[in-house]
This record gives structure tokens, C-alpha cells and sequence, in this order.
């Protein structure tokens, strides 16, 4: 399974050119071979990859998501789960899809865990910002007050703490202290 993974792996991103639909094939034949295999889940967060970003250019964004989306109900280990969550939701915004069709992704990746590094920071701030964005400002309130929890040495506290003036003066406009 780790063999077949990682010759998958070899076509989708370590050949000058790489070959999508042999890479494709390669994890079709890893799901097939060994559908419960961690190597296959990590085979499915990789194929989405290149639902989301590679191959022919002429495919719309939508199309690329909801292929992405489907290998979400074949992964069953929670961080590889998230870890295409996260990456769904970014790409919803890389490709300037609504906000409403972005957080959830970028949520459910965020109600995992176990993000390494600046991620997780990355990703309070983000949810918060496009949850004031879209104009969920409650959902936002919840986020920005998370980030000053969670990271109170962080570099960012101060833009966010503008930030967090903006929403607190929007709420008060809507009449909403929540």
C-alpha cells in the first residue's frame, strides 16, 4: 500500500511533468487494493489535491470543490479528514467562492485540531475574519475573542484588537451586544 502510495505520489508532484491521470489511476488502484489503509486515506487527501488545483484549466472552480468534496465521506481518519477540509476551504477562496461556502470548511477543520506551527493561528484569524466578512458577526465576536485566549503573545493581537473594534462597533449599530 505505502509502494503504490508513494508511486501515485511520484507521478502527481515529483516529475518534471507531472502525470495527473496516471496519479490518479494509481490511487483508484490503492482505494481498491486496500480501502481501509491509512496510505489510501493519505491517498485521498493527495487526490484531492489535484481535484482542487491540477489538471485542465478549463474545469470551473465549482466542479473542482465538489470532486474535492466527495472523497470527504471515503476518509475516516479525523486529521486527514481535516487536512482536506482545510484545503477545500481554501481553495473555495482562492477561487473567490461565497463566504457561506468557504467557513464551513475551514470549521470543521478548525473543530479537529492538532494543526501544527502558525496554522492554527492562521486559521482563528481567518474564520473570524470572513465570518465578519460575510456578516456573521456573532460567529466573529467568538472567533476574534478565541484568538486573544489562545494566543496572547502573538504578533497579530494588535490588528486584531482593531478588528475586533470594528465588529464590537457593527454589532452596536445592529443593537446587538452578542
Amino acid at each position: 500500500a505505502q509502494a503504490l502510495y508513494l508511486q501515485a505520489r511520484m507521478h502527481q508532484v515529483q516529475k518534471v511533468t507531472p502525470d495527473y491521470a496516471r496519479a490518479e489511476a494509481l490511487y483508484a488502484e490503492l482505494a481498491r487494493r486496500w480501502p481501509e489503509s491509512h496510505w489510501t486515506q493519505l491517498g485521498y487527501v493527495k487526490l484531492g489535491l489535484t481535484k482542487l488545483f491540477a489538471g485542465d484549466d478549463a474545469v470551473n472552480p465549482q466542479t473542482r470543490i465538489a470532486a474535492a468534496e466527495t472523497l470527504l465521506a471515503k476518509l475516516n481518519e479525523p486529521a486527514l479528514r481535516r487536512d482536506l477540509q482545510l484545503q477545500i476551504g481554501w481553495a473555495a477562496l482562492e477561487y473567490n467562492q461565497p463566504l457561506d461556502e468557504v467557513l464551513p470548511h475551514l470549521i470543521a477543520a478548525d473543530a479537529v485540531g492538532g494543526l501544527m506551527g502558525i496554522t492554527p493561528e492562521d486559521l482563528v484569524i481567518q474564520i473570524g475574519e470572513l465570518s465578519f466578512r460575510a456578516g456573521h458577526l456573532a460567529q466573529a465576536k467568538h472567533y476574534f475573542e478565541r484568538f486573544f485566549v489562545e494566543f496572547p503573545t502573538s504578533t497579530r493581537i494588535y490588528n486584531v484588537r482593531q478588528r475586533m473594534n470594528e465588529l464590537e462597533a457593527a454589532l452596536a449599530a445592529k443593537g446587538d451586544g452578542a
